[in-house]
């Protein structure tokens, strides 16, 4: 059995919500669901969605099983990843059910000349593409937003022998290759049994692996 992450529960974000309104590629979305629970279990909250950070203009996307965890910044400096239409200052962090949304989703994803979402924040989540549009209540805010304090720091370890789920690097190798088109991803270990750090040149995304027990 794997290892989980613990992380702290954060206060509520709801005196913080401020409309928002932008549109970004499908794929980015698609490929951190990889990272998503599936299980309706004490996890179905905030780790069946995906996390929305929203600063200053740049978005960052966060999404976890309990596992395995993946991370992707869209940065507004770069036009051609996020387009603001709405809202785009300031900080406000929501958690978005993205199994309500796959629909949509996939569907954008086919057209890949044309695959971007518009969504909206607002306290509920609304998203838009091509005349199609889905509307539901945005998942608690809670554990997943804690995740930068699970993330390994100091000098990486050559670290032999450790365990490694089969299905979990199976979910990163699938959620890559929508993200960035890769086939390879870099393992950097920091300790026997804490977080695996996972990159693979692209320096908008990290992630993190739990070894098995």
């Amino acid at each position: 059995m794997e290892n989980q992450m613990i992380i702290d529960t954060p206060g509520d974000n709801d005196k913080n919500i401020v409309d928002s309104t932008f549109c970004i590629s499908a794929k980015y979305l698609l490929g951190l669901s990889h990272f998503c629970s599936t299980e309706q279990s004490y996890y179905s909250g905030e780790f069946n969605g995906i996390l929305i950070e929203k600063k200053d203009g740049n978005i960052r996307l966060v999404a976890s099983d309990g596992t395995i965890l993946g991370l992707y910044d869209l940065r507004a400096e770069n036009g051609d990843t996020i387009d603001w239409i709405d809202g785009a200052s300031g900080e406000y962090t929501t958690t978005i059910p993205i199994i309500d949304f796959m629909v949509v989703v996939k569907e954008a994803c086919k057209n890949k000349r044309m695959d971007k979402v518009r969504i909206t924040l607002n306290g509920k989540v609304k998203m838009e593409y091509l005349g199609t549009i889905k509307e539901c209540e945005a998942l608690k805010v809670s554990d997943l937003a804690k995740y930068e304090q699970v993330f390994p720091k100091g000098d990486k370890l050559p670290i032999p022998g450790v365990a490694l789920s089969i299905s979990a690097l199976a979910k990163i190798n699938k959620a890559l290759s929508i993200l960035a088109g890769t086939i390879f991803f870099r393992l950097g270990f920091f300790s026997e049994d804490g977080p695996i750090l996972i990159t693979n040149g692209d320096e908008n995304f990290k992630g993190l692996l739990m070894p098995c027990k």
